[in-house]
């Protein structure tokens, strides 16, 4: 009964490492809740318990926005982890997980603003910005100077293209 027990438990860790990843952005502990519970994966306290083990072993980084909010991102380690044991957690969950999170993917984009924009500076050249906001606060900046007009409009583009991309990167080698 001792091994079920452990199956399930890791089971229920790769679930949440799971939806860490599909999602691909922080999630708050209500949002990542609501999703376990609408999905009737788990119950909250089990929940919490899960998050402050996969913390603690650093599959999973804890950060704060600016608002106060605590949010769960996926680290490398965790996502090496997940693609490594990808194969114990079966299908049906992973289907399952992949509906529950679609429209909750859109919602959370849709909740931050993902801002672009160029800036001449003195010696004729520009810089390219990318904002992520969550309401007013910023979440997230990076620069990058470029020598013409065209290619600061195109480092823009792929800032907007690749936003999450950009900071799933820099977040986990930063938490990493």
């Amino acid at each position: 009964m001792y091994i079920s027990d452990n199956a399930e438990l890791a089971e229920n860790k790769l679930t949440i490492l799971y939806i860490s990843k599909v999602i691909g952005l922080p999630l708050t502990n209500m949002r990542l809740s609501q999703i376990v519970s609408e999905g009737k994966l788990f119950n909250f306290f089990l929940l919490q318990h899960l998050l402050e083990d996969l913390l603690a072993n650093k599959y999973l980084a804890k950060a704060e926005t600016p608002a106060g909010e605590i949010t769960y991102l996926i680290t490398v380690k965790g996502s090496d982890t997940l693609n490594f044991l990808i194969h114990k957690l079966p299908k049906g969950i992973r289907r399952h997980i992949d509906r529950l999170t679609e429209n909750k993917a859109d919602i959370i984009r849709n909740d931050r603003d993902i801002v672009t924009y160029i800036e001449p500076v003195n010696n004729n050249g520009f810089i390219s910005t990318l904002q992520i906001k969550d309401g007013d606060a910023l979440l997230f900046s990076i620069q990058y100077a470029s020598g013409s007009k065209n290619d600061a409009i195109a480092i823009c583009d792929e800032f907007k293209d690749n936003a999450e991309k950009i900071y799933n990167i820099i977040t986990n080698n930063i938490i990493a």
